[in-house]
């Protein structure tokens, strides 16, 4: 009895550790610059452009989960990490990685992230659409605010959200490099109508 309690009380503190786990590294490409990453037992949580020490990256990563256990450790981020270099040496089109949605409060951003992520490389869909979808379409300015806040660029992929106009719209990283990155996908994205409906049924 007591020894079957204390290895399940054993079994269950590794899991709550597990939880807490969060494992990061730094990717250096010609394309993106430096780019820090960071994925739980759940997936990846953060993918931040950032010229920022490691120290300031734990810090970040403290400040949106104060009970985190926090380690850079190349092995548990390189799955993740090779599949970011092969996306932007053109050799992958879509991420097996899992996302984990921990840093994305549930609610209105959570929504617009989550369809977001179901845009496919190549494609673009605007502001709009997205707010349409989502049943408020006068939303246009939230759903670019909630862009804006995405924690995970590139896996969920924000940069393939554009203006009606033709134009490119806002991107965290900057407009060159939402540029660089839908050049990369071989994107023509003016005169955008209607592109969402195509590629999400549900």
């Amino acid at each position: 009895g007591g020894q079957q309690r204390a290895a399940i009380s054993r079994a269950t503190l590794k899991q709550q550790m597990r939880k807490r786990q969060i494992y990061y590294d730094l990717l250096h490409h010609p394309l993106a610059g430096p780019m820090w990453i960071a994925s739980t037992a759940a997936g990846i949580c953060l993918a931040k452009f950032s010229e920022r020490t490691p120290f300031e990256i734990e810090e970040f990563l403290k400040a949106q989960q104060p009970e985190a256990w926090i380690v850079r450790d190349k092995n548990a981020t390189a799955t993740i990490i090779a599949e970011l270099r092969d996306y932007l040496q053109k050799r992958l089109t879509q991420f097996s990685t899992a996302i984990d949605w921990r840093f994305v409060p549930a609610g209105f951003k959570r929504e617009v992230l989550q369809v977001v992520s179901k845009i496919p490389y190549g494609q673009v869909c605007t502001y709009g659409e997205i707010a349409e979808r989502l049943g408020n379409p006068r939303a246009v300015r939230a759903v670019g605010q909630a862009l804006g806040a995405n924690p995970i660029p590139i896996f969920i992929p924000c940069h393939r959200v554009v203006a009606s106009n033709g134009k490119l719209g806002g991107f965290a990283a900057g407009e060159n490099l939402k540029r660089r990155l839908l050049a990369l996908e071989g994107v023509r994205w003016p005169n955008v109508t209607k592109q969402l409906d195509l590629f999400i049924t549900v």
